[in-house]
């Protein structure tokens, strides 16, 4: 049974918007995953993603252009015979847009797919660029005279991570590529921003010269021929990772993930560094954490015009399980506005367009599959999206496809898109694959129950996952790993208790990739999805 998917928008007069708000949920035909976001003419945006709708291969890379209310304009898919990715996108200096991810299709491996399209989505060009082992394409940063793409190549036979640095000229002719790593440990190139000098690059590195832990958070400047400059590592007892560079009037940011500082697991942090000084390197100025008892993952970072910082993520620690994280933070890192977006499913925002202050993601709230989610939230308060395909327990009436009218707050819809205004709830039938809902309001539902409350942890996940449930009897609960086409690929047995239970799951055996937990007692089980990242 599917339950209603109660979506908190969060107002934020923080960021001087506009009172009109919206929530936009886009189904391409398949899993869907929208992963960055930028502006287009007239408040339109453009979205790239992957998704598993018609195409030619598993997972096909997709652009989509949206209009004012988030609605899809065009969309159009990339890709060949094999899985490819669609992973970070920019605007670039000529008017044009290209995206990076990683492509198979035709390759004995995965490669650096790049593809370079104008605004109605024509291709460009289209390029792979790798060594023989296995590429992938995190980012794309324009330079003085072309592109430069950065990620991670997994170079046999040991299996270990390197950071790959890709630069091409303008119309996507290989210039030049360098991986930088050891033989001792893994390394990553996650960002990157253009200097007057050439580039400065960041990530983590297993190397451990400084930090104690496994990994830790480096950057480092490179010239514009790739030569390293200058690398600065910094990290702790755990593990850190640097995954957003943000730029800044005489000083950079630097956002990521420690396991070292903070609260408890995995908390955010963000790393202040001055630039304007007479060695011409930056030079710390402040450090700070950002989470809760459980995990906390950055997916994207930017500066408003105001200098203020809008970081997005996920977070284990608040809501109902995986929900999305907005942070706003001054220019002293000093938290103005924290909110958790999401309801019972997984919901995640990859993504802030700084210009419409409009937040792309996705969610599994809302159907079986993953839909692409743009939130634009008011200045108004909080109002609710209640999602389609779903069911409340204590039935009093059943409304099936109907019209405007209403409804008591005991009912189920399948489908049907609902708008909860003050004064009453209403309902319009819809049988669309893209659901808009408006407004701003109370909310007013009838008591949601669940039959399997569950929890993971944490999402992303490296090498263990942690499955948190409540059992009301003694019970045999079955939990089962799923991969992205549904195949079970692990499974464990688990003599539950009446009360609190957690079942830990070994992820070793498992390549990096997107995943389902499935939790069966009886009749009754239920699904979460979790990113397994190596």
């Amino acid at each position: 049974m599917k339950n209603f998917i109660l979506l908190g928008i969060l107002g934020i007069t923080a960021f001087s918007i506009s009172a009109q708000s919206w929530v936009s949920k886009t189904n391409l035909g398949g899993d869907d995953y929208a992963n960055f976001t930028v502006s287009g003419e007239n408040g339109t945006q453009y979205i790239v993603g992957s998704t598993t709708a018609t195409g030619g291969g598993g997972y096909d890379a997709f652009v989509s252009k949206l209009d004012t209310a988030g609605k899809a304009i065009w969309t159009k898919q990339f890709g060949g015979s094999g899985t490819d990715y669609g992973t970070h996108m920019i605007a670039t200096k000529d008017g044009n847009l290209l995206f990076v991810g990683r492509s198979n299709s035709g390759l004995s491996s995965q490669d650096i797919y790049a593809v370079k399209l104008d605004t109605a989505g024509n291709t460009l060009w289209a390029n792979t660029y790798g060594t023989d082992s296995a590429d992938f394409g995190l980012k794309v940063v324009e330079g003085v005279d072309g592109y430069l793409f950065v990620g991670q190549t997994r170079q046999a036979p040991q299996k270990r991570l390197d950071a790959i640095l890709v630069k091409v000229n303008y119309d996507g002719t290989l210039v030049w590529s360098n991986t930088f790593g050891s033989e001792y440990g893994n390394e990553t190139a996650y960002d990157a921003i253009k200097m007057d000098s050439g580039f400065v690059v960041a990530g983590y590195t297993g190397i451990n010269n400084i930090g104690a832990g496994m990994n830790d958070g480096i950057f480092f400047a490179l010239d514009k021929d790739g030569g390293l400059q200058a690398a600065f590592e910094f990290g702790g007892n755990g593990d850190e990772d640097i995954r957003v560079i943000v730029p800044g009037d005489d000083a950079v940011y630097f956002v990521g993930q420690t396991r070292s500082f903070g609260a408890n697991n995995q908390d955010i942090f963000v790393a202040k560094y001055d630039t304007h000084n007479q060695s011409g390197l930056p030079i710390f100025s402040w450090f700070k954490t950002y989470g809760g008892a459980q995990s906390e993952s950055v997916t994207s970072a930017k500066m408003m015009d105001d200098g203020k910082i809008i970081v997005t993520g996920l977070t284990s620690s608040f809501g109902q399980g995986g929900d999305g994280l907005v942070m706003l933070l001054d220019t002293a890192g000093n938290v103005q506005l924290a909110k958790n977006i999401g309801g019972t499913g997984n919901d995640v925002i990859m993504d802030v367009n700084t210009d419409k202050v409009s937040f792309i993601g996705y969610s599994d709230g809302y159907s079986s599959a993953s839909d692409i989610l743009v939130v634009k939230p008011g200045d108004g308060g909080t109002f609710a999206c209640l999602a389609a395909d779903a069911a409340i327990t204590g039935v009093t009436q059943t409304v099936i496809n109907a019209g405007p009218g209403n409804i008591p707050p005991d009912f189920s819809v399948n489908p049907v898109a609902v708008v909860v205004s003050a004064s009453s709830i209403s309902n319009t039938g819809t049988s669309a694959d893209s659901l808009v809902c408006n407004g701003n309001g109370q909310t007013a539902i009838g008591n949601i129950t669940n039959d399997i409350q569950f929890s993971v942890y944490p999402n992303p996940a490296n090498t263990t996952i942690a499955v948190e449930f409540a059992a009301t009897e003694n019970s045999t609960v079955a939990v089962s790993i799923l991969d992205a086409r549904g195949a079970m690929v692990q499974s464990v047995a688990s003599e539950a208790k009446n009360g609190s239970n957690v079942v830990n799951i070994s992820l070793n055996n498992l390549s990096e990739g997107i995943y389902l937990v499935k939790i069966k007692n009886g009749s009754s089980e239920r699904f979460k999805r979790f990113v397994l990242v190596k």
